[in-house]
Parts: structure tokens; sequence; C-alpha cells
């Protein structure tokens, strides 16, 4: 029987801390994962001893395959789910129902709840895992992120956190990388200390920069949001912008792939809507899919459908 696999969210520090403490503690093998591949990752999965499912909240749409998938490897393998996005209470129940083990808050990030489930098989220093996710998530508030956090120097976890990132922004797309983020992350190496990190956290910073420079003429506004299509692989990042440069409490950066389009939404403090909602609202009536947390969100959309989707969310936020 093969060994312990974790299936992760590919896209930022939480789903990579999360993945790095699976394999400090359990000499895990790292699926980097996405919400449109996940189910397709979970089909190929066969004869593992234990599985980890991370970081990766499940929607109506995809829902019941996820299930499908999850529950034929809870057969013959032990399974757990770890996620810290808004579900819906029966989906876990049902989750459960099927044989498998659910770790779920949308208080603290993923990597916390984790840290906290192992916390007496780690080392110390994985603390700065869980802190790193929680920081990057905007979880740092959060009781357990917070007391994590006071154990160490503040400004040490912001600049160790936001290097991660914006390195993991600027190569997310390069698997090899992000695999040798992980293993040095389980190795307790400091971000700073990982090959490439601080090469690549210093070329997106500039690429934001001139993204910054440039976002007034570049995006577009709607009556309550604003937004603009981009290249940028961490398009969260974009959309925080947009709210500033054109003082909105929503922002929508979205970047086109093959047959869909990739959206995300963030929202200032003046925000009054459940971003997560409505977003998963609009993405099921145009055939894609979506969710998210109140204040941050995503979707997929067809690319036919993207005008569409623009003028919907214009309403609903209205």
């Amino acid at each position: 029987m093969a060994p312990v696999v974790c299936v992760t969210h590919r896209k930022d520090v939480d789903g990579l801390a999360s993945a790095a403490i699976l394999k400090k503690v359990k000499s895990a093998k790292v699926i980097l994962s996405d919400y449109e591949e996940i189910v397709d990752q979970l089909r190929n999965i066969r004869n593992v001893k234990e599985l980890f499912v991370c970081d990766l909240g499940t929607n109506e749409k995809i829902f019941d395959e996820f299930l499908t998938e999850l529950s034929r490897i809870a057969i013959t393998s032990h399974v757990t789910y770890v996620d810290h996005h808004p579900i819906k209470d029966e989906m876990l129940k049902k989750i459960s129902k099927a044989g498998i083990e659910v770790i779920h808050s949308t208080g603290e990030c993923t990597s916390v709840l984790l840290y906290l489930k192992f916390k007496e098989k780690l080392p110390k220093a994985a603390a700065l895992l869980a802190a790193y996710g929680a920081v990057t998530d905007f979880r740092d508030a959060q009781p357990i992120a917070r007391r994590i956090i006071e154990a160490y120097d503040r400004q040490f976890i912001l600049l160790e956190a936001t290097m991660l990132s914006y390195a993991i922004s600027y190569r997310g797309r390069d698997t090899k990388f992000l695999l040798k983020v992980v293993e040095s992350l389980a190795d307790m190496r400091y971000p700073h200390e990982i090959v490439n990190v601080l090469r690549y956290s210093r070329l997106q910073a500039s690429r934001m920069a001139n993204l910054l420079r440039e976002i007034s003429s570049m995006g577009r506004r709607m009556k309550n949001f604003a937004y603009m299509e981009t290249d940028e692989a961490m398009t969260g990042n974009v959309a925080n912008f947009l709210t500033g440069a054109f003082d909105t409490p929503v922002g929508v950066a979205y970047r086109r792939k093959a047959e869909f389009v990739e959206v995300s939404l963030r929202g200032s403090e003046s925000c009054k809507h459940d971003l997560g909602a409505v977003i998963a609202m609009v993405a099921g009536m145009l055939g894609g899919s979506g969710g998210g947390h109140p204040k941050a969100s995503g979707a997929y959309i067809p690319q036919d459908r993207l005008n569409d989707f623009l003028e919907i969310l214009d309403d609903k936020l209205n």
C-alpha cells in the first residue's frame, strides 16, 4: 500500500504550509491542486494508506463528484478533509457520514488546524508554518493564530510570510519550485533561506509596483466594484489593488484560461456583502462554480459568460 498522500491547494502559503506540516509529521507525498483540478486528481488516487485533502473548499457544482471520490478512497484508506472555507452544514455531514474525518473551521486557517492536530509530534519551529498561513490568509487575528504569532517577532513573521507569498505569486505555475518550497518548509527552513524565494519575491514586488502605477488606467469601474483583466497568477493581489485605486469596496480581477475565466474578488473593510456567498450564487447561475470567504472569494466562469457575470455581479452588490 502506498504511503500517506496530501492533496493541497497550490496557490497560496496556507496550502503549501499545510503540506509541509504533513510532510514533516507523516512523510506525505504532496500533490498540488486547485479547485478545478481536485476531482480529476482524486480519481487517480489508488491504494493509499492515508489521504489528506487540505485547503480546498468545495461547492455545490462539484460536491457530488468530490464526495464520490473521497468515499471510494475511504473504503480502503483513512481519509481526512481539512479546510477553513465556508461550506454548508449538510455537505459536512455527508462527508462525515461517508467515514471521512472532517477538521473544519471558518475561523482559523488550514495550516493552523493541522498544526493543532499534530502539535505534539512537531518541532516547536513548526508553529511558524501555521503563522505564515494565518498571516497570508488574513486569519492572524483569530485566537489560536494570534497566540502563535505572539510567541515570535511579528515583523519577522510578516516579512517571511510576505516573501513566500510573493514568490508563490511569481512562480505559481512552476510545480517543481512549489514542491521544493514544501520540502524546504518541512525541513524547518525559513522562507528567506529557500533557494530563489528572495529573488522571486523581489521580482514579484517589482511587478506589483509597476502594476500599481498602471492600475488606474488599466482598470474599469462598474457601479459597485472595479475590475480588470490580468495575467497575474495571483489575481487576488490585483483585486486588492483595485479597491484602493478606485476607492470602491470590492475589487474584481480575472485571468483567462482555456475554456473559462478565473475570477478573484476582494472586499475592503467597508464591504457589507458576503463575497463568498455572492460569487457562489452568481457563478452557479452562469454554469460556473465559486465560493470563498466574506472578504475574499473566487470563481470559474465560462469564457462566453464573462460580461453576463460582471453585469449580474454589479446588480447583486447593489
